[in-house]
């Protein structure tokens, strides 16, 4: 009798012990990958992210999936659901550093994601139109897209970045989606757009050749991979000069190129 009251006590302590933890969800700021539990309710497997803005005493919430093949959708991937710490956060600190004297921009952001780049930049002070495929996805109950998935971000955000934010659908290359973003930028930004991604170059480009103008950048974070990279830059050249910088951490492989269209001869 006292072996099983002895098991059903331990039995009750574990199941007290995942009750808990399904109530919490995984925090963690990714320049020091120091984790933490907050008690935020769980949605589709999804956590609650703190993130630290550089150059800013700053910091901003992301929601993203941490089970990616627990979601389902007819087309395309739904990468950007998930927070990859690569090339978006030592992006910030650059681009931080760098316009920190300067008015506020007006910025263009490609293949956004969940949210942290064009984010980050609006808590800077810089206005964004942030933008991405508009991609269905399914859960156990629930449906969604991947736009309101980021509108979601924003929204959560809004006591930082106030109105600084547009979220607008732009599948690249299609006329029907450019058409509808008819402002001049400064600067266009993508974080980790050449992942394994060859087949999409060609509209990649021509959605960057369509908004930058003769004195806009274009900057691109993206790892060292050894997955295509190059060949969207040997299929750019046609139309943009480039630079390219080494950025974070040594070990961790992210560059940062700048492109600048070509003018012409």
């Amino acid at each position: 009798m006292k072996s099983y009251n002895s098991s059903m006590l331990h039995l009750l302590v574990v199941l007290s012990c995942l009750q808990l933890i399904s109530s919490f969800s995984l925090t963690y700021d990714i320049s020091s990958q120091h984790r933490y539990a907050v008690a935020t309710p769980l949605t589709m497997a999804s956590t609650t992210q703190t993130v630290e803005i550089p150059s800013t005493s700053l910091a901003i919430q992301l929601r993203h999936q941490l089970f990616l093949g627990d979601l389902k959708t007819s087309t395309h991937d739904l990468t950007g659901l998930k927070l990859w710490p690569t090339a978006s956060q030592p992006m910030l600190a650059v681009l931080g550093k760098r316009y920190k004297d300067t008015q506020p921009l007006q910025i263009l952001e490609l293949g956004s994601g969940c949210g942290l780049l064009g984010i980050g930049l609006a808590a800077m002070g810089h206005t964004i139109v942030m933008t991405d495929a508009d991609v269905d996805f399914s859960g156990d109950t629930t449906t969604s897209s991947t736009l309101k998935w980021l509108q979601s971000n924003v929204d959560l955000n809004f006591n930082v970045i106030g109105e600084r934010v547009t979220v607008k659908p732009l599948l690249w290359g299609d006329e029907k989606d450019m058409k509808k973003i008819l402002q001049d930028f400064d600067l266009i930004v993508g974080s980790e757009l050449l992942y394994s991604n060859e087949k999409s170059f060609p509209a990649l480009i021509e959605t960057m050749s369509r908004f930058a103008g003769p004195s806009t950048s274009v900057l691109l974070g993206y790892k060292i991979r050894g997955l295509g990279e190059g060949k969207f830059f040997d299929i750019a050249d046609e139309k943009f000069e480039m630079s390219f910088k080494s950025i974070g951490r040594k070990s961790d492989k992210i560059q940062l190129a700048e492109l600048r269209r070509r003018l012409p001869q």
